[in-house]
């Protein structure tokens, strides 16, 4: 069968798929002398040429269809094949606080903000503090060193008129540690 395209699968190098004129074929391992080619359709792309194979190359953060192949055939349009698919995931990893002597849950109102956020929280142990707001890339957008604050209840408010909408961890931590998160949404 003649070959019309080919592609070398970004996250294994081994990997390669081909357009053929009976449809996509792969090989797990292009090294060895005599690779094994199978039908690569998941009972989905019918026996029709492909002409053009392309893959996204973007990371997960950078796009929303890392790892997808997209097929172009003769007569049967575009096919997607999500078997390399890397899913776009949005989170962040809970940060329990390993010393809850040192300050109270952190409070924020209004949450969702648009211009200003009230920041509430109890000093149970004095101990220098730095305020610092993440977004969700892990990007730090506002940093401010509190200071040794008195035992006891603090409020302060947060200016969040720079930020652009979307969700915002606030961290409060000492030196050593975080001793507090909580999650601050905007809204413009």
């Amino acid at each position: 069968d003649p070959i019309y395209s080919s592609l070398i699968e970004v996250k294994n190098t081994n990997r390669v798929l081909v357009g053929t004129e009976h449809g996509l074929y792969a090989t797990s391992d292009i090294t060895v002398a005599n690779p094994t080619w199978t039908k690569e359709n998941n009972n989905k792309l019918p026996n029709v040429p492909v002409f053009m194979l392309r893959q996204q190359t973007k990371g997960n953060l950078e796009s929303y269809n890392s790892g997808m192949i997209y097929a172009g055939t003769h007569g049967r349009g575009i096919w997607a094949s999500d078997t390399y698919y890397s899913q776009f995931t949005v989170g962040i990893n809970e940060i329990t606080p390993k010393d809850k002597t040192v300050v109270s849950e952190i409070k924020l109102y209004p949450n969702p903000t648009r211009d200003m956020v009230n920041l509430s929280f109890t000093i149970k142990k004095q101990e220098n503090l730095t305020l610092s707001v993440y977004d969700l890339k892990g990007v730090l957008v506002i940093t401010k060193n509190l200071g040794k604050l008195p035992e006891g209840e603090q409020l302060m408010q947060i200016g969040t008129e720079d930020l652009i909408s979307g969700t915002y961890i606030v961290s409060l931590s000492s030196n050593t540690e975080i001793v507090g998160t909580n999650r601050l949404v905007v809204i413009k």
